[in-house]
């Protein structure tokens, strides 16, 4: 019960507001705060030597000197303003879509010797970026939305898209697609009968 009692008495000494100095007498260049009785503690010791704490006076209180608690002047965290150079905000232009239109994924092309790889951009491309359309990691030649592709081997292929700045960094990129390449065969044919 005691140990109780001591743990509540602590508590309390340790949550009060104010920095608590025991008053026994003044010293030299400093001067009192307790004029004012909004700044006055006691403290007083109970028969079972319990420590109190009150802003009221009793007859076997003794007077605490209370020290004015510090200042702290916070100042706002300056706001960083960044500027984006006229360059960078051309180049950062987002496309809203850059999709591969054609051949559509997984799709199957039977007995086709020119297959023609699409792309659709919005919004139009911008005069100092390029578009790349690779297929199988290699890019394809020419310009435009459009190329061609003649004469595919047989099976899945990789088709990519990519827009480039005018120092070959990446701007965008469509999601690739896959597709596949089917021919017939003489020897998948039937054989002629009489």
């Amino acid at each position: 019960m005691m140990k109780i009692r001591n743990f509540i008495c602590f508590f309390c000494f340790i949550s009060l507001p104010v920095i608590l100095i025991a008053e026994e007498g003044t010293t030299k260049g400093t001067t009192s705060n307790s004029t004012n009785n909004e700044n006055q503690v006691y403290k007083s010791v109970d028969s079972d030597g319990n420590i109190s704490f009150s802003d009221a006076a009793t007859d076997d209180a003794e007077k605490i000197k209370v020290r004015d608690l510090p200042v702290i002047n916070i100042s706002p965290t300056p706001k960083i303003v960044t500027h984006t150079p006229a360059s960078k905000a051309k180049k950062s232009i987002p496309y809203s879509q850059l999709v591969i239109t054609s051949p559509k994924e997984d799709e199957n092309i039977w007995n086709q010797t020119v297959i023609t790889a699409q792309v659709k951009l919005q919004p139009g491309l911008n005069k100092s970026h390029t578009i790349t359309i690779m297929l199988d990691g290699v890019a394809l030649p020419g310009k435009g939305l459009s190329r061609p592709m003649e004469n595919l081997n047989r099976g899945t292929h990789t088709l990519s898209a990519h827009i480039k700045d005018s120092k070959g960094g990446s701007v965008q990129e469509a999601t690739p697609v896959q597709f596949h390449v089917h021919k017939t065969s003489i020897l998948n044919q039937p054989a002629n009968r009489p």
